[in-house]
């Protein structure tokens, strides 16, 4: 359905000498090469990098500011609320600042007082708003600090100042911004902030500018700390870097630079984890005792943070990441799973119905997907773009009846900046926000067919950017698999965007002992060989039928790419190719 191109990574370097200086093979040198890896220092960095190689907090514009305002306001008999939002990242983010709020007035020994709010998804919307603002004057409320939102909401922020609460923000999205009739931008930041601590300002020159708002929040905790001269038991230290590794895999930030080593240590601070929440939540995914990776945090984890946010409310999150005991924290964690099953039954009835939308239009598809599902819970609107993104490889807005009109979300492909060409039709929009590669909004005049037509209008998207690329890292045979290698790229993990797990490609491999395996019978099993005599076992995932079809046509032979992996099974470790495409 969606046009393929295979395309070698050609990125030059001298693998040979970099193999030799770093100890490892010229096959994984290549590898790091194709992964944007040129100095010395980032090879070294990438490879034996540790939690002490993050960046430092001050390095970000008004950390300062914003820790010496906290200072002052956390030792008063002040009321500080923290305001997250509703997705993983927003509730990771909250708990961070919760904890080290909570554990810094415990040590000045300041009757300040600490409350957290979530906006509700369908009530409020993304982000801090006006029923949260008016709601925190009548509560009494002197500070407000915000996490994963605040850099869109000036409005909001003035009417707080009006009221006289003192806002500062802390976020990572882009900031919005006017562009002039020359073309030029013009941003616009909540200037009644007292401080704003955002990596994506123009001017905030800190080295790494795509960290999440969990990462921002858990940096504003290590200032707060450091300034103060307060050494965070370490037990607390481990499990808030834990949360701001969950954050980062869970709101698909790239893992690449100084995420990628969050994300390595910080999966480790998971498995090992202090807080009963959590490890109740890990217990019951059923994934206790084992090696904890990004896939767990970002398809098992991650979903059910997100499913309360969707169908309820995000607080219920936060209760079990508070919970003291384990039965609570058991309770609590078995609702944030069954929650998820229920999320990922509404998802696939809305997916079929998507699709069951744009393939009756004909081939015709257009460059970019808005899709109207009426019926469809709008907490889903994400998740469903997402997959037919997958499917078509378009840009896709997904449209849903809210409660206070029509709103949407958005997912896109490298190609095509969703931030940028949302700003090109912003008439369209009551409210809206994201990034390069999501979005979400509320519709100001209900009009899909006048949004999708003034979409598609403005994009500039061609056959050649529709057609998905599959880059692969080396043309190696199987010939060259070896248990040394394998063991070597699993040490690259976590993969996940921006770092994503090694391909391979063997021109024309022999297939043979193939079976269908899995409940459904959704992957193969198989052994691949080469016209020299090598021999590997294989699996492949996908549709079987089709596989099985191209052989009987091609004599048992294909192209593929595949990834190398170590299988275990029952304490036996075999090597095998973990087959991706096939042509």
């Amino acid at each position: 359905m969606v046009k393929e191109e295979w395309r070698v990574r050609t990125i030059a370097g001298d693998f040979q000498a970099i193999a030799h200086k770093f100890g490892i093979d010229p096959v994984t040198a290549r590898v790091l090469v194709n992964r944007g890896l040129k100095e010395d220092a980032d090879f070294e960095r990438f490879l034996h990098g540790t939690r002490a190689d993050l960046y430092a907090p001050f390095l970000l514009k008004d950390m300062e500011k914003a820790v010496m305002l906290l200072l002052q306001y956390l030792k008063t008999e002040e009321h500080v609320r923290i305001i997250g939002d509703y997705d993983i990242d927003g509730v990771t983010s909250s708990f961070i600042l919760r904890q080290g709020f909570l554990t810094y007035t415990e040590r000045v020994k300041s009757k300040t007082k600490i409350s957290v709010a979530i906006p509700h998804r369908m009530r409020d919307g993304y982000g801090l708003n006006e029923r949260l603002v008016r709601e925190a004057h009548e509560d009494g409320v002197n500070v407000i600090v915000t996490c994963d939102n605040g850099i869109a909401a000036k409005a909001q922020i003035e009417l707080a100042a009006s009221l006289g609460i003192r806002v500062i923000v802390t976020d990572h999205h882009e900031v919005p911004y006017e562009t002039d009739a020359n073309g030029e931008k013009h941003y616009i930041l909540p200037a009644a902030a007292e401080a704003i601590v955002d990596p994506k300002q123009e001017d905030c020159t800190y080295p790494f500018p795509e960290i999440c708002g969990a990462m921002v929040a858990y940096k504003l905790i290590l200032g707060l700390m450091e300034k103060a001269g307060i050494s965070m038991p370490s037990d607390l230290a481990d499990d808030l870097f834990a949360f701001a590794a969950i954050g980062t895999v869970g709101d698909v930030m790239p893992l690449a630079g100084e995420n990628y080593l969050a994300v390595k240590y910080g999966l480790r601070a998971v498995e090992h984890c202090h807080n009963v929440g959590l490890r109740a939540l890990i217990r019951a995914c059923e994934l206790e005792g084992k090696h904890i990776t990004a896939y767990h945090v970002g398809f098992i984890l991650g979903p059910c943070f997100n499913a309360a946010g969707r169908l309820q409310s995000a607080e219920d999150v936060l209760e079990l990441l508070v919970a003291e005991s384990e039965t609570e924290a058991a309770i609590k964690a078995e609702k944030l799973r069954a929650l998820n099953e229920s999320r990922k039954l509404m998802t696939e009835e809305g997916v079929e119905q998507a699709i069951s939308m744009i393939e009756g239009e004909g081939d015709d598809i257009p460059a970019v997907l808005v899709v109207f599902l009426p019926g469809v819970h709008e907490s889903l609107a994400g998740i469903i773009a997402g997959r037919l993104r997958e499917r078509y490889y378009r840009p896709v807005y997904v449209v849903t009846e809210g409660g206070d009109g029509l709103k949407g979300s958005g997912r896109s492909i490298d190609e095509y900046h969703m931030f940028e060409e949302m700003n090109r039709v912003k008439e369209h929009f009551k409210k809206f926000g994201g990034h390069k590669l999501a979005a979400g909004f509320t519709l100001a005049d209900n009009d899909v067919d006048g949004f999708r037509r003034d979409l598609n209008a403005a994009c500039s998207l061609d056959p050649e950017n529709l057609t998905r690329k599959i880059y692969i890292d080396v043309p190696m045979p199987i010939d060259y698999a070896s248990m040394r290698l394998a063991e070597q790229l699993r040490a690259l993990e976590p993969f996940g965007t921006g770092n994503p797990a090694p391909l391979f490609a063997h021109r024309n491999a022999i297939v043979s002992e193939g079976r269908k395996v899995g409940r459904s019978g959704n992957a193969y099993k198989m052994t691949v060989k080469s016209d020299a005599g090598a021999s590997l076992d294989a699996i492949y995932f996908g549709d079987v039928d089709a596989l099985l079809e191209l052989l009987s046509q091609k004599g048992n032979r294909c192209d593929m790419i595949y990834t190398l992996e170590v299988n275990e099974f029952r304490q036996e470790r075999t090597l095998q190719a973990v087959v991706k495409y096939v042509k």
